[in-house]
Formats: C-alpha cells, sequence, structure tokens
C-alpha cells in the first residue's frame, strides 16, 4: 500500500493509527477463527510489511501481544483471545479481506468497516446441518474403527444427541465449559443401557465413535507443528490444553461406564459383529463432507475436501504395507500438504482448507484416548505405550508437513503481489 504523496506528518499518524487497528482487528479475527499461532504471526508481519507498519507480534492460543512501531516509540497492544472452533469459510473470507486491502481494491478504512460485518454474519450451516454432520462423522468413524451395523446405528442416535447438546450450549457460554465432560460421561452411561436391548453391541467401540468428534488430535498435532517451528509458548499452552481435553473426556468415560456397570448387567468386551464392506467404503467416501460441514468450509471446497480425504488416506493405508506406522503418517501428511498448497496456490485460498480436513483421518485423538482409559483403569504400561504412540504419530504428521510446506510453500496472490 502506498501512502499519498500530499498527506501532511499529522495525517499521516492518524491513517498509521488507523491501519494499525485493521491489522489488530484482523488478527483477533484470524485468531478466533482458528488460525494457528506460527501462521498468524507470519500474517500479521506479512500485512504490516505491505501497509508500510513497522511491527512485533507475538501470538499464544489466548491472546496477541502487538507492539507499533520502532523499539524507542513503540506502542503495545494486548488483546485477550477466547480459542473457537476452526471455520475454513470465515478464514478465507477474511484473508479474501486482507487482500481487497492490500491490492487497493478497498481503502484500510473500508476494510475496518467491512470487517465487523463479516464476523457478524451468521453460522454458515445451521442447527440441524451441523448436528446431523456430527452424528454422521461419529458414525462413519465407528465403522472405520471396525464397529459392526449395530454399533454404527448407536453412535449415530448417540452423535445426533451429543452435537444437539453442542449447539444448544453455544447460547449458555458457561455452561458451555462442561460440554466434554457431560458429553463423555453421557457417551459412556448410554450405551450400558441401549445394550440391554441391543446385542451384540461393543461398548468401547460406541463411546470412542461418539466421542471422535471431540478428541483433541488435531489440536495436539497443531501444538506439535508450533514447537517444532519454535513457538515455544504457544506450542506448550496449546499441548497441555490439548491433554487437558483429553484427561476431561477420559475422567468423564470413567464416572459413566463405572455408574453404568453399577446400574445394568450389560456385557462388555464385546467384539462387533462383522459388517459388509460396502459399509466400509461409504463411511470412507462420506466422512469427508460431514467433517467439511463441522469445520464451515464453504461448499466450492467440499469436492477438493473429499478428494484430499481420500488420497490422504488411501496413502497412508498404502504406505503401512512396507512402512512403520509412523513413518506411513508422515507420509500420508506430507501428500495432504502438497495438495493443499497446490491448491492454495491455484485458488489463491488458505492451503490449511484442505490440509485441517485432510488431517483429521490422520490425528492420533482415538490413540490418546485410549491411553487415558488405560491409565484410569491402573494399566500404567499400556497407557504410557499409548501416550507415546500418540506423541510419535503427532510428530510424524508434523514432519512430513514441514517437509511438504518446505519444498512447496502456500504462496499466496498478495505474497506474489508484494515481491513484484
Amino acid at each position: 500500500m502506498s501512502t499519498p504523496g500530499n498527506l501532511t506528518p499529522a495525517n499521516l499518524l492518524v491513517e498509521n493509527q488507523i491501519a494499525e487497528q485493521f491489522v489488530a482487528e484482523l488478527a483477533k479475527a484470524l485468531h478466533q477463527n482458528g488460525m494457528a499461532s506460527d501462521e498468524l504471526e507470519q500474517n500479521v508481519l506479512q500485512l504490516a510489511q505491505q501497509l508500510n507498519l513497522e511491527v512485533s507480534v507475538f501470538a499464544t492460543p489466548t491472546s496477541i501481544f502487538f507492539s507499533f512501531g520502532p523499539p524507542d516509540l513503540c506502542r503495545t497492544l494486548l488483546l485477550r483471545v477466547t480459542p473457537a472452533d476452526i471455520d475454513l469459510g470465515r478464514l478465507n473470507e477474511l484473508q479474501t479481506l486482507q487482500r481487497d486491502v492490500v491490492e487497493g481494491r478497498i481503502t484500510v478504512r473500508e476494510g475496518r468497516v467491512r470487517l465487523p460485518q463479516l464476523l457478524q454474519q451468521a453460522p454458515r450451516y445451521g442447527f440441524w446441518l451441523a448436528s446431523l454432520a456430527f452424528a454422521w462423522a461419529s458414525s462413519a468413524a465407528t465403522i472405520l474403527f471396525r464397529g459392526g451395523l449395530n454399533e454404527a446405528v448407536v453412535t449415530l442416535v448417540l452423535g445426533l444427541f451429543i452435537g444437539c447438546y453442542g449447539g444448544l450450549l453455544q447460547q449458555y457460554p458457561r455452561m458451555a465449559r462442561t460440554y466434554a465432560p457431560v458429553s463423555a460421561f453421557l457417551a459412556a452411561l448410554l450405551p450400558y443401557f441401549i445394550g440391554l436391548l441391543l446385542q451384540p453391541l461393543s461398548l468401547e467401540v460406541v463411546t470412542l465413535g461418539s466421542l471422535v468428534v471431540l478428541l483433541p488430535g488435531l489440536t495436539l498435532t497443531i501444538a506439535i507443528n508450533e514447537l517444532a517451528t519454535q513457538n515455544l509458548a504457544a506450542g506448550t499452552a496449546r499441548l497441555f490444553g490439548g491433554l487437558v481435553l483429553l484427561m476431561t473426556l477420559g475422567f468423564g468415560v470413567a464416572v459413566g461406564s463405572s455408574l453404568g456397570q453399577q446400574l445394568t448387567a450389560t456385557p462388555t468386551g464385546v467384539t462387533p459383529a462383522a459388517i459388509a464392506g460396502s459399509y466400509w467404503y461409504l463411511a470412507i467416501a462420506t466422512a469427508p463432507m460431514a467433517f467439511a460441514i463441522l469445520f464451515r468450509a464453504q461448499s466450492r471446497d467440499f469436492l477438493p475436501i473429499t478428494l484430499t480425504c481420500w488420497a490422504g488416506f488411501t496413502i497412508t493405508q498404502m504406505a503401512s504395507g512396507f512402512l512403520v506406522p509412523v513413518v506411513s503418517g508422515a507420509v500420508g501428511s506430507f501428500s495432504v500438504g502438497l495438495i493443499g498448497s497446490l491448491y492454495a496456490r491455484w485458488t489463491n485460498r488458505s492451503s490449511s482448507t484442505l490440509a485441517v480436513p485432510g488431517l483429521v483421518f490422520l490425528v492420533p485423538g482415538s490413540i490418546g484416548f485410549r491411553s487415558i482409559q488405560m491409565l484410569l483403569l491402573n494399566d500404567v504400561e499400556s497407557a504410557v505405550r499409548g501416550a507415546f504412540d500418540m506423541f510419535m504419530v503427532a510428530i510424524s504428521l508434523v514432519s512430513g508437513l514441514l517437509v511438504a510446506y518446505s519444498l512447496l510453500p502456500a504462496t499466496s496472490l498478495v505474497r506474489r503481489n508484494a515481491s513484484l
């Protein structure tokens, strides 16, 4: 952004202050819609440079620090940010607004006016569609976990219930803090009562499938990525946040299971009945669409997201035939990262549009969840082994992504124009 030569020093100061406010407001919006801390810092520095601003930025999962101006005259700003779910559609809209400002299609003042209007838009998908997506993602995951038809149907019902419960809690922020433990409690307890009427039913598979959307596998992977890119404060905070959520879910499941065993005589440790292979293919074919809705992706991205998920999952499965699981995960994430970068270059959109849903099929959330379960059952050896496997898988996924982004950076039009 070039500065008009006829501006007086006083007017130039005002324009710079408006630009600084736009940078801070846009950064907060990007943070609230799921942009990782390391990517956020890079985005802010790039934007500030293009607006002829001098800024230092430090982001964590719950706050952003800005220092505008030279070191001897700097102005510091702290923004407190509440972590929220990833909204891929809004992230792309925010970055489109950023490009419009940088490339001169709108002024910074117009950008500041448009930003709150964009953030006040209604959710991309309504209550029932989001709840159904939650239910279908849970049921499809149950089939991928080798559950039978009974487990898939029960998980579909429980997933719809938990998805609706989460949607209702959004109107009550204080109650929303209880969402994870209460959902885990219900996902563990209710199958015991359903098992009295429906057998065979694997309680463990149903519980895991019902909670798969809530598992912090993606959070842990992002945390490892931030640590690997030397964003130590953000990575550490996100890592422990994910671990606490994992333990909270494990605690809720332990309480629910204990109560279910006391109140019912439903058998545990049941092996799921065999299911036709066509159901497995149906699950892998349709689950990406459910996760695309949960991540609030734009409809134009549904097909690319589905193809990316298929590619990452298939490549990982093929690689596991001749490589150890840790290495096969890195191969899968490497392919997802390359596809995401190619898509970003081709469409001038965020690489996260494809990378985030593509990683969902590879992240180690279920391994960590089983590790917590073993720990609560005093099986320390299995718990430690599961935790080690979880971190190794997360590290392998991050390694694959870092290599992919190093070989093919997701260069946007903004960055290309800035270099001209």
